[in-house]
């Protein structure tokens, strides 16, 4: 296989998109099921859940059975639209979920393995939207809910060298309804391929 052909190079591209995209229909869902997020920060909520997205996609691809040079190439893509999309921010909150995530998953270690992951992923993104750590049952559950949401979405999206279910187009419908259209900031540029099965 090529390069130009790599079907994981195609998702590679569109990884940062498809984490923004994620970030929008999850902010309005968010929004509706905890009403103490009603004054959050669109813009805010965006730029965190699309670094856990990516981060969570990286980490996955990190951990597939590929050779170091395709892992490389793939690596780089991905860094070099993350910079793109958000020059210098995106790295430094990359390395600050990645950290985190470090940190919490090796103290979830006694929790249910099923949520380890995406407990750290969810705290991580929670820290970062209230500026605080979760500390009220409800905030738990925003911690359980968009941290597994990000988690199946990124986890299964590299998990796959074929099949990307986040490009249907209820996504792109759901990221147009909310807060995200009105306010001008950029969004996804451009369709990102689909690759069939």
């Amino acid at each position: 296989m090529t390069t130009q052909n790599d079907p994981l190079l195609k998702q590679a591209e569109c990884l940062v998109e498809v984490a923004q995209i994620n970030a929008i229909a999850l902010y309005q869902s968010a929004r509706n099921d905890f009403l103490f997020l009603q004054d959050i920060n669109a813009n805010h909520w965006e730029s965190i859940l699309t670094i856990a997205g990516v981060f969570v996609a990286a980490n996955r691809l990190k951990n597939l059975l590929l050779n170091e040079q395709r892992k490389q190439i793939l690596m780089k893509r991905i860094a070099e639209r993350f910079v793109q999309w958000e020059p210098g921010y995106a790295i430094r909150g990359f390395e600050d979920c990645k950290s985190f995530f470090e940190r919490a998953f090796d103290s979830l270690s006694g929790h249910h393995l099923r949520f380890v992951e995406s407990d750290a992923v969810g705290s991580w993104i929670v820290l970062n939207i209230l500026g605080r750590p979760a500390n009220s049952e409800e905030e738990w559950k925003l911690v359980r809910t968009v941290g597994a949401r990000v988690t199946q979405r990124f986890f299964h999206l590299v998990g796959r060298e074929i099949e990307i279910d986040l490009f249907r187009p209820t996504a792109r419908r759901q990221a147009g309804d909310n807060d995200f259209g009105k306010r001008g900031r950029r969004g996804p540029t451009r369709v990102c391929p689909i690759v069939s099965r």
